[in-house]
């Protein structure tokens, strides 16, 4: 072979580099105009739980029933709109449960774990530092028109279950695979056929039965009430031998109801523990709280109010399965036809 030769092939040699090196810096150019691209259509879904947001953890902030209403609507704006979650901080620090000595102090560590499509870290952080913030009604009137690498916020109880009212299917799947193993309550026959009592006590005001009736809120209910109406559910229902009661109060608060045969204190390792617990019960004698509504709008469960803390009905397919009813009150027909119904057995079937 000639030098002539030789040097024409190293010529060819460096030519087809040359192009291959171009086809590759090509190919990586277009997927990261691609990727980049895939960014900026983004749209982002943020909690807002407290305004004191750190990240990892927040300063105050209201109670586990009050936290999940913006929650469940950002859950539900993502899997019906496509929105990307920044990740919910959910643990928080405030002393009020410290200060009044109740066991559980609302702490809210390791109850929830991020789901797989979570946006975390730092990309979280400077996502909420630079992105241009979008209110979720604003959104929801238009989103179309929101821009690309906005952020929606979802903050405050707002209208409570009325956004979502009908999404409850949605909810229960997007709660049951955020919650930490170790929070999901078994399904169990012991449960499905048992009466969940909740009796809010803490930071409610002492009872005041005219205030309750006027739809006061953070109001005690008499627990003399609690007594008379679990005894004509377990009249109504004798397969329910057994009620568990949920309450932050201490014994001696509760002893009246706790005297009852077959009335056990419940609790369940965690506030979430025992709301999915109470979720899965036969029947539900709820406190006025937004617990007890989390309860009933996860259940689906026949449910006794005390009058007047009924403050939004849940049940649009079933409304008799939803009272209030007065202490010695005859439980309503409508509503003890539930008791036996099909009604029950299918939401809980459907879970």
């Amino acid at each position: 072979m000639t030098s002539t030769d030789s040097a024409t092939q190293a010529t060819s040699r460096s030519e087809l580099l040359s192009r291959l090196i171009a086809n590759v810096a090509a190919d990586r150019n277009r997927q990261f105009a691609n990727e980049e691209a895939a960014v900026t259509r983004q749209v982002f879904a943020y909690t807002k739980l407290s305004d004191w947001d750190l990240g990892w953890m927040r300063i105050g902030g209201p109670g586990l029933g009050n936290l999940l209403f913006p929650w469940a609507r950002a859950a539900v704006g993502c899997r019906k709109h496509g929105l990307i979650p920044l990740a919910v901080t959910w643990p928080q620090l405030k002393v009020g449960p410290f200060l009044r000595h109740e066991s559980d102090k609302r702490l809210y560590f390791r109850l929830f774990r991020a789901g797989p499509s979570d946006v975390r870290g730092i990309r979280r952080t400077l996502i909420l530092a630079v992105a241009k913030k979008v209110d979720e009604k604003v959104f929801e009137e238009a989103p179309q028109s929101i821009g690309a690498g906005s952020v929606i916020v979802y903050a405050g109880m707002r209208d409570l279950f009325a956004s979502i009212l009908r999404d409850h299917a949605i909810v229960r799947d997007c709660l049951h695979r955020i919650v930490a193993q170790r929070h999901l309550a078994r399904r169990s026959p012991e449960l499905q056929c048992a009466i969940a009592v909740h009796v809010r006590l803490g930071d409610f005001q002492p009872s005041n039965r005219e205030a309750l009736r006027r739809g006061v809120d953070s109001t005690r209910i008499p627990i003399s009430w609690y007594r008379s109406v679990l005894d004509q559910l377990r009249d109504a229902i004798p397969s329910a031998t057994t009620a568990y009661v949920f309450s932050d109060g201490n014994d001696a608060e509760l002893a009246p109801i706790l005297a009852r045969p077959g009335v056990r204190r419940a609790y369940f390792g965690s506030a979430l523990a025992d709301l999915l617990a109470m979720s899965q019960m036969q029947a539900l004698v709820a406190s006025g709280s937004t617990f007890s509504m989390w309860a009933s709008y996860l259940g689906r469960m026949p449910v006794i109010w005390y009058p007047g803390q009924l403050k939004q009905r849940l049940y649009f397919e079933k409304p008799e399965a939803e009272v209030e009813v007065a202490e010695h009150d005859v439980l309503p027909h409508g509503f003890a036809a539930f008791l036996f119904g099909t009604t029950r057995h299918s939401a809980t079937d459907d879970r």
